[in-house]
């Protein structure tokens, strides 16, 4: 009976993550869930989900092999018993659904999402799909956008106050994330930093890359070109731009090593420095933050 309890909330915990990541891999639902069991158990859970109509599965071949990647039907009667199953109107239900290319990215992407949000209660995250639609405020983007601009993969808003109430700018520090899969243009890299440095009001800029060499090559466009005329980082420069390989697992923000200028520290630390530094001296706090740790060497 205890088991039949356990399998049914841990079906209900499965459809939860689908329907807020919209796509996951088997693994990533393994690696979310909050009691885990083996990925032996997630796949049974997975397989009575998609036998009962509720889940459906896409497989993409990823170095020869199959891999898994899951989303919720679009049935109309799948779609009324899971809004039933979690509480939801059916109009909440999600229906995109990304490209079959972009399976791997939105994977990544989700891992990333939610390891964030564990570390920051409270934040607020949005994926390029949702973001339209999001708490995140207008003053973050390129002037003149509309729903067709470009949007980062991911935008986290750190809230650096819990008690805090409400979603104005303020409240939160903002931070954009891209995850290149591959090598891009110099060119079209370039004119994206000149973007986030001149036109945007974000806090920080984190790019997760296939290739720890091109972390240099970032940093070089990013110094050197992209921040040449952008008063929106004065004072705030040296600690906005960060890069740092793809994860290959879980992401974990502690262990997870980033660059940010000359300096290496983890994620976490990172963006408990933006959250914590204000604004207008952040550039001081940063190179005092980075002095005490020379003389701690």
């Amino acid at each position: 009976m205890k088991k039949d309890v356990l399998f049914m909330n841990r079906g209900v915990e499965v459809l939860k993550l689908v329907q807020r990541f919209r796509l996951l891999s088997t693994k990533s639902i393994h690696l979310m869930l909050k009691i885990q069991p083996t990925q032996r158990e997630v796949r049974r859970i997975v397989s009575v989900l998609i036998k009962k109509g509720l889940l459906v599965k896409a497989n993409e071949y990823v170095s020869g092999s199959a891999s898994n990647y899951i989303c919720l039907s679009q049935t109309t009667r799948a779609r009324a018993s899971i809004a039933r199953i979690l509480g939801l109107n059916t109009s909440e239900i999600s229906r995109q659904r990304p490209s079959y290319a972009q399976f791997i990215h939105e994977d990544m992407l989700s891992r990333i999402q939610f390891s964030i949000e564990k570390a920051f209660p409270g934040s607020i995250t949005a994926r390029d799909w949702e973001i339209y639609k999001s708490s995140v405020p207008e003053i973050v983007f390129p002037r003149g956008h509309t729903q067709d601009s470009f949007y980062p993969d991911l935008v986290v808003g750190i809230p650096k106050d819990l008690a805090h109430k409400g979603f104005n700018r303020s409240a939160f520090s903002w931070v954009a994330i891209e995850l290149e899969r591959s090598r891009k243009k110099h060119s079209r890299v370039n004119a994206k930093l000149r973007d986030y440095a001149e036109q945007t009001g974000f806090d920080g800029l984190l790019y997760l890359l296939p290739e720890s060499i091109l972390e240099n090559r970032y940093q070089q466009y990013f110094h050197n070109e992209a921040t040449s005329r952008a008063a929106h980082l004065k004072g705030l420069k040296e600690a906005f731009f960060a890069t740092t390989h793809l994860p290959k697992e879980f992401f974990n923000l502690h262990s997870h090593i980033l660059n940010c200028g000359k300096r290496q520290l983890s994620t976490h630390a990172w963006l408990t420095f933006l959250r914590d530094s204000s604004r207008q001296d952040r550039d001081v706090q940063w190179k005092h933050q980075s002095s005490i740790e020379v003389k701690k060497s």
